[in-house]
């Protein structure tokens, strides 16, 4: 593997470094001392670790002006980030926009052209840690029934660019183990031993954190739909004053239970049903009353009262006049 970094003022290369294809032993480690420069001056300093279908990266940039720095490499790769400091913009090859990062954000995601372009502003310092997975390594995990690993290799299997949402924050088991696997305290096979736990490790938290937020995202979804059913009872109800449908059949012609459609109309609405119901029937008898000469049987009738003397108790509840005395106060 092969990873090239220039920047896009220069034509000169600021860095490149060969990885070995593939490292066989258990316990043979890589490691390779980066340092990137840009007219004559060092920008970035970090080191690779290099394990079986592994690599572990961890440094950061420090720009005294505006900087977009291109790393290009050889190879389709699957790899997660953690920025730990500092913001910078990132634009991918296969991706339609430019993203940004701030200090405490991850993602994962695959590239079958790995082109990535860095934006730092000037005096920008950042700080972060890398790992690059070999799809041989990660289609192991395949059949477990998870949709971030299923989409991944969806993403692998038709070589097409794919990447978690922008924006995900570290949690702070996250940061802990990203900064436990940079102060790795061991040497020879413990360490990469232990590197390579804290990866499984990284990659288990951000396939939590990715199925969490799309639960959240259903509830969502699933709540904006409901609030959608909701409105929909109301504008039946409204509809179909005079006859309205009961809580059953309401419920039916909504797609809602009727514990739900009780409960989230009362909550929409501040009402249950049954008051929204009767208000609104009653907000259309003083309509009738005040511009029409219909009688007040009539107009009991015509909301749906099968007794007038219901219909004059509730109004007189609901207005503090009987309807047959609207008239004569509203003159």
């Amino acid at each position: 593997m092969k990873i090239t970094l220039t920047a896009d003022n220069l034509v000169d290369i600021m860095g490149e470094y060969q990885y070995p294809t593939r490292l066989q032993s258990i316990d043979d480690t890589h490691v390779v001392q980066q340092t990137a420069t840009y007219k004559g001056n060092t920008v970035s300093q970090g080191e690779q670790f290099c394990f079986d279908k592994i690599m572990v990266q961890r440094g950061g940039y420090t720009t005294e002006e505006p900087l977009t720095i291109i790393a290009k490499g050889d190879r389709p790769m699957l790899g997660m980030h953690f920025n730990l400091q500092g913001r910078f913009q990132e634009s991918i090859k296969g991706f339609k926009s430019t993203v940004s990062y701030q200090g405490g954000e991850h993602m994962i995601g695959y590239v079958p052209e790995p082109e990535t372009r860095f934006h730092y502003e000037s005096n920008a310092h950042s700080e972060g840690v890398g790992v690059l997975l070999e799809t041989a390594y990660f289609e192991r995990f395949s059949d477990q029934n998870c949709k971030m690993v299923d989409q991944l290799l969806e993403a692998i299997h038709k070589q097409s660019a794919f990447r978690t949402p922008v924006g995900g924050v570290m949690s702070p088991l996250m940061k802990n183990t990203v900064c436990e696997m940079v102060k790795n305290p061991f040497s020879g096979l413990t360490k990469r031993l232990f590197m390579e736990a804290k990866v499984l490790e990284l990659l288990s938290l951000q396939i939590d954190c990715y199925d969490k937020d799309q639960h959240k995202e259903y509830n969502r979804s699933r709540l904006l739909l409901e609030r959608e059913k909701l409105f929909y009872a109301k504008d039946l109800l409204e509809k179909h004053f005079q006859n309205p449908p009961t809580i059953y059949e309401l419920s039916k012609l909504i797609g809602l239970n009727e514990f739900k459609l009780k409960t989230g109309f009362k909550a929409l609405f501040g009402n249950t049903i049954f008051s929204y119901l009767s208000d609104h029937r009653l907000s259309y008898a003083r309509q009738f009353l005040l511009e029409t000469d219909k009688s007040v049987a009539e107009i009991s009738e015509m909301i749906g009262y099968s007794q007038p003397q219901h219909f004059a108790t509730a109004f007189k509840r609901r207005y503090g006049v009987p309807p047959s005395k609207v008239r004569t106060t509203a003159h």
